[in-house]
């Protein structure tokens, strides 16, 4: 008998999301963590704010799904409709709830300020169902049985979602998930290749319909490798041994392209390795402009490891600032390893880190040439032992997305250079 995984559908409510003035973080999030738990996901929808059309589309998705998440709709407005939409989806009434209208005074009075009449509205819910608290926010959710599915329902601001998702609706979903065989779920972060080119390297193991099923998605330079494996047998404990038994294969195979086995950001990792090591760094930046320098300073408790930063966008600017000679600017020009190797000393010898990392390039969309196209960023390492440099050609790619993937670069390469690594080059792909 095949194994029974369960599975979710989630809803998004909101007629900004239908017209494209919003866009809709919360439905991937949402599948993310319901996966973590072997619960797949079978189906988004997108719903307006319309108390008839969503009642339908709720009625459509409990009769798919054993667990229905729908976000949004549940504020203090007259187009705030979810939970009118559940009461009728259920066949019953809403009822007012004076202990969830004395918690929406309670957050407005340490406003300071008394609760608008408006806000009474986010103390009614479908007769029969069970409050969600909101600690963040006025609308509190609710959960309720709707057919063969559970509903959930939870505010659309994402932070209050996140929050209620994690603390209220993931506990109560994790024993739902245990009596069934669902998936077991392993992350591989990968950054400093291509999607093909990894796709390429671990194309053995996607095999559709195998199991384990392996899968790979890119966003902003940073690759992610799932691993998803059920029970074969009767074995529960055999999709835990599949799953890792995978991730390891492919870690082993991809080497230091993989910053992690979990969801974490590279930052994360990389602040995670410097502060382990004690090791201090400091940037100096040029069409990154501080990026990489942002990117890092958002891990807290950085400031024992992160020392200064140097943005010198302009050419005037790397001569004042840190030093760089004329004649290198002359003859190779910003965008060269040259320049980028004097910036990573000065960078260095001035704020007496142990690492600095320079970054200069072309983003575009102009000032490139046949020799030095668009998507050209050249960097370097200054450490105890000397200075490198390598370059990445990121053609084809906009401004921005140029930028935040040499920023990410700049931060990896204190990563492999903790680690042991060279950053200038890949393994064999």
């Amino acid at each position: 008998m095949a194994p029974r995984v369960p599975l979710a559908e989630v809803i998004s409510v909101g007629d900004e999301l239908l017209q494209g003035w919003s866009v809709d973080t919360n439905a991937g999030e949402i599948a993310r963590a319901l996966l973590d738990l072997g619960i797949r996901v079978g189906r988004f929808t997108s719903a307006p704010d319309d108390r008839a059309l969503l009642a339908s589309a709720l009625l459509d998705s409990s009769k798919r799904a054993e667990f229905v998440i729908i976000t949004g709709g549940l504020g203090p407005t007259e187009d705030d409709l979810t939970r009118e939409a559940a009461a009728d989806a259920a066949g019953v009434d809403l009822e007012f709830v004076p202990e969830l209208w004395e918690a929406v005074e309670a957050r407005w009075r340490a406003r300071g300020a008394p609760a608008p009449p408006s806000n009474r509205r986010q103390a009614y819910r479908p007769r029969g169902a069970v409050t969600i608290p909101n600690g963040r926010g006025t609308a509190p959710g609710f959960s309720l049985r709707l057919g063969q599915a559970q509903l959930f329902s939870l505010p659309g601001v994402p932070h209050e979602m996140r929050a209620m998702l994690s603390e209220w609706v993931m506990p109560h979903l994790a024993a739902a998930a245990l009596q069934a065989d669902g998936y077991v779920r392993r992350v591989l972060k990968c950054f400093g290749a291509s999607e093909s080119s990894v796709g390429e390297r671990i194309a053995r193991w996607m095999r559709r319909g195998a199991n384990p099923l392996v899968g790979i998605t890119v966003s902003r330079g940073i690759l992610t490798i799932s691993v998803l494996a059920q029970s074969e047998g009767v074995d529960p404990r055999s999709k835990q041994q599949i799953a890792e038994a995978t991730a390891d294969e492919i870690a082993a195979d991809l080497g230091s392209l993989v910053y992690a086995r979990e969801d974490r950001t590279l930052e994360e990792v990389v602040a995670q390795r410097l502060l382990e090591k004690h090791v201090t760094v400091a940037f100096a930046e040029s069409c990154t402009a501080g990026l990489a320098t942002s990117l890092l300073a958002s891990v807290p408790g950085i400031s024992s490891s992160l020392l200064e930063s140097w943005v010198v966008y302009s050419n005037r600017a790397k001569e004042l600032r840190l030093g760089v000679r004329r004649e290198i600017l002359e003859r190779h020009g910003a965008v060269s390893a040259e320049c980028a190797e004097s910036l990573a000393q000065a960078c260095r010898a001035a704020s007496g880190a142990h690492l600095a990392v320079s970054v200069t390039g072309i983003a575009g969309p102009g000032g490139g040439s046949a020799e030095k196209p668009v998507g050209t960023v050249w960097f370097a390492l200054a450490s105890s032992s000397g200075t490198i440099s390598w370059q990445r050609t990121l053609a084809g790619l906009d401004r921005n997305l140029i930028r935040e993937i040499a920023a990410r670069e700049a931060l990896n390469a204190f990563r492999l250079s903790v680690e042991g690594h060279d950053p200038r080059f890949r393994p064999a792909l």
